[in-house]
């Protein structure tokens, strides 16, 4: 009888333990916050090794790579970032010709740098005069808290950039020059009233002209609409 229980137990052990998988494989979010609170409390080795994340970094810079195959221009590519834990982040430092993607840890210890040969990766600049434009000369930090956000060096405003996957796919245009621009939620829930008029921002680049949104009560100038008339540039990066 005894016997029969232990087997009945590690049956049902075996089954919690499949179950578990699955649901980590499903929910990456919990996944990290489970590696974060192993590591801290219980000291167990869930979190990535850093060449893990080297990785990490290096299949970004590579999914930018397949979408520069692409011949077609003006359109989107899905590029792949995926999950970086604790305390590490990726500067895009444009101070050169070139973006450079520098991985940094808790303590700002540069653990890698890769360069994007030549290309720049820009993240959306201000909205004015019914015009989306990109930044290409900042320094730009990206962190990782249940989706990746973004800050401009010398700013303190944060921005969440769009998934397409809500996991790792994270969209960029590919612009006429073969330069790349984040897309973020900022840009895409952005409306414009048609009236308004602004200033045109110097040291960016312009993307295009927002499509008009035709309102019940008013036009609107669509971000969402804007960024949806982009079609894909037929090499999802990162497959």
């Amino acid at each position: 009888m005894e016997r029969e229980y232990l087997v009945e137990g590690l049956i049902v052990v075996v089954v919690l333990l499949v179950l578990f998988v699955g649901f980590l494989s499903l929910f990456p979010e919990a996944r990290e916050q489970i590696e974060d609170f192993s590591m801290d409390i219980l000291g167990l080795g869930f979190a990535k090794s850093p060449e893990e994340i080297k990785a990490t970094v290096k299949l970004a810079r590579d999914s930018f790579d397949l979408c520069s195959v692409a011949t077609a221009k003006n359109c989107v590519c899905d590029v792949e970032i995926d999950i970086v834990p604790g305390d590490y982040k990726i500067v895009i430092d444009n101070s050169g010709s070139g973006s450079k993607f520098i991985l940094l840890d808790g303590s700002d210890y540069i653990e890698g740098t890769w360069d994007l040969g030549g290309r720049k990766v820009g993240f959306p600049g201000t909205v004015d005069d019914k015009y989306a434009y990109c930044d290409f000369n900042s320094m730009f930090v990206l962190t990782y808290d249940s989706g990746w956000s973004y800050m401009v060096e010398g700013f303190d405003f944060e921005r969440v950039l769009v998934s397409s996957d809500g996991v790792s796919q994270y969209p960029v245009i590919k612009l006429d020059d073969g330069n790349f621009c984040f897309i973020d939620e900022y840009m895409v829930e952005y409306e414009l009233d048609v009236d308004e008029k602004g200033i045109s921002p110097e040291g960016l680049v312009k993307i295009g002209e927002y499509l008009v949104e035709k309102g019940t009560f008013s036009d609107y100038y669509s971000g969402k609409k804007f960024f949806e008339s982009f079609g894909k540039c037929q090499a999802v990066a990162g497959k």
